[in-house]
């Protein structure tokens, strides 16, 4: 289903940081051009080699940025999940889109034009210096997953991954499978069930179900590393 955004009781702008401190006129403006889609689980929302024409913004569900292999091996760069955006950190090059965007739950989204933007942004200064500080943020996120698939102990690697989740969603559950988590950090789904078993028997974490993850005792786990 497509059709304009109306974004429930709340305006999905109010969510990232990227327009949140904008005047709550301007942040209805965008969402008026904005258009709203609800995306089926598996769905395909960017392909590697697509072109970037929107920034889209997820409302509820679950994203994830992925490459192949030449041997169809799958790589998890990121998973996003609801107030987080994808497409902004390619807005500004011609350059074709690097990854896959997939859904990996059914998902909500607010999609945002180029050109709306870039609008903004000539009407609005505040939107160009958030705009900087918003993909700041990501490139610090994407190094520290860099630094967590360099970490050779699986449990440490398993811990780093899990704080750095919690750092960007505070004081939420983590709403990932083992699947999910075997893949950002490049181990065995294997080795991932026993090390969440032992993180648990050792009440750093809970495991809510399949699919969801709280940790209980944040600093013991900063002190585990």
């Amino acid at each position: 289903m497509n059709g304009i955004c109306t974004c429930g009781k709340s305006l999905c702008t109010s969510r990232i940081p990227l327009f949140s401190n904008l005047p709550i006129e301007i942040q209805k403006e965008v969402v008026s051009k904005a258009i709203h889609s609800d995306k089926n689980k598996n769905e395909f929302l960017i392909k590697e080699s697509d072109d970037i024409t929107s920034i889209r913004i997820i409302r509820e569900g679950r994203v994830k940025i992925n490459r192949y292999d030449k041997n169809g091996k799958e790589f998890i760069l990121d998973i996003l999940t609801d107030g987080e955006t994808i497409g902004e950190d390619l807005f500004f090059e011609s350059s074709k889109s690097p990854y896959n965007a997939i859904c990996i739950t059914d998902v909500k989204l607010c999609e945002i034009s180029k050109q709306t933007l870039l609008n903004l942004i000539a009407s609005e200064p505040n939107v160009a210096w958030n705009m900087i500080k918003h993909l700041s943020t990501k490139l610090r996120h994407t190094n520290n997953l860099l630094e967590i698939l360099q970490e050779n102990d699986a449990l440490s690697r398993i811990a780093k991954f899990l704080l750095e989740r919690s750092g960007r969603i505070p004081n939420e559950e983590i709403s990932l499978t083992i699947d999910d988590v075997a893949a950002s950090v490049n181990l065995r789904k294997e080795t991932v069930s026993r090390k969440f078993t032992e993180l648990q028997n050792d009440h750093y974490i809970k495991r809510l179900g399949q699919k969801r993850i709280k940790i209980i005792d944040l600093e013991g786990l900063k002190e585990l590393l």
